[in-house]
C-alpha cells in the first residue's frame, strides 16, 4: 500500500515516458508497487512534494529543448541569410537576387503585374584595381551600391550579382517607365566619382533594361537584360555614335 500522503502518477504517453526518463529521479520515489506490466514509469507512486518538484524538473527541461530548438532555428535564418547576402556590399548575391525575380515573375503570372529588370556592369573597372589597388576597388562597389540604393524606391530590389555587376529589381513598373528610370540611374551615376581616400574614382557604367509581363521565366529576363547590357556598352565605347540604352523586344 501507498503512504496516505502518495499520489499514483499514471504514465500512458510513450512521449512522456521518454522525457521523463531523460531526468535523473533517484531518490524521489516512495515504496509502492507499481501495477504487473506497466512501464517503468507508470504507476510509480510520489509524495506530493516530490511529485511537484520532478513535473519542475520536467517543465524546465522542456524549456531547455525549446530554447535550443530556437536557438538552431535562428542560427540556420543566419546562414540561409548569409549564404544569399554579397558579404562587401551588403546587398543580395546573385542567388539572393534569382530567387527574388523567380518568385516575382511567378507571380506576376499569377496576377498579371510586369516589372523591369536593370542589369548594370561597370566600364573599365580592372584598371582601378590593377593600378590604385583592391581597397580602392572595393570603395567603388560600395559606392555604387550605397549609390543605388539610395535613387530606387524602396520596394525596388538591388543586388550585386558579382564582379562589378549590379541589378535593381524594379517591380510593378512597365516598360516604358523603367526604361525612363534607368537613363536617369544611368546618368546620375555616371555624373557621380566614388571616393576613395584622397582620390575621386570616375565610375561609369553601362545598363541594359528588360521588361517581364505574367508568362516571362526569370532566367530568361536576365539573359535578355544582360545582351541589352552589352549591346549599351559597345555603344557607350570611344567612336561609337550612340550613347544611349538600347531598347528591347518584351
Amino acid at each position: 500500500m501507498a503512504p496516505p500522503n502518495a499520489t499514483t502518477l499514471v504514465i500512458d504517453s510513450p512521449e512522456a515516458i521518454e522525457a521523463l526518463g531523460t531526468i535523473d529521479i533517484q531518490g524521489e520515489s516512495l515504496p509502492g508497487q507499481a501495477p504487473a506490466g506497466a512501464p517503468t514509469f507508470a504507476g510509480a507512486q510520489f509524495g506530493k512534494s516530490k511529485l511537484l518538484r520532478l513535473l519542475v524538473r520536467a517543465l524546465g527541461r522542456i524549456a531547455e529543448t525549446e530554447k535550443e530548438i530556437a536557438e538552431k532555428d535562428a542560427l540556420i535564418e543566419r546562414l540561409k541569410s548569409m549564404a544569399m547576402t554579397d558579404p562587401l556590399t551588403g546587398l543580395l548575391n546573385r542567388r539572393g537576387f534569382e530567387e527574388h525575380l523567380r518568385r516575382i515573375t511567378a507571380a506576376a503570372k499569377r496576377h498579371g503585374q510586369g516589372g523591369t529588370l536593370v542589369y548594370l556592369d561597370l566600364d573599365d573597372f580592372k584598371p582601378i584595381n590593377d593600378t590604385i589597388g583592391h581597397e580602392a576597388g572595393d570603395a567603388a562597389l560600395c559606392h555604387v551600391a550605397n549609390f543605388l540604393v539610395k535613387n530606387v524606391r524602396a520596394t525596388d530590389i538591388v543586388a550585386r550579382l558579382g564582379g562589378d555587376e549590379f541589378a535593381v529589381l524594379m517591380v510593378q513598373t512597365d516598360a516604358k517607365e523603367g526604361r525612363a528610370k534607368a537613363k536617369v540611374l544611368q546618368r546620375r551615376l555616371n555624373a557621380t566619382p566614388a571616393p576613395a581616400g584622397n582620390t575621386q574614382l570616375p565610375i561609369s557604367a553601362s545598363m541594359g533594361v528588360a521588361t517581364f509581363a505574367g508568362n516571362s521565366d526569370f532566367r530568361a529576363v536576365m539573359r535578355r537584360a544582360d545582351r541589352a547590357m552589352y549591346r549599351n556598352k559597345a555603344q557607350r565605347r570611344p567612336g561609337a555614335e550612340a550613347q544611349v540604352i538600347p531598347l528591347h523586344a518584351g
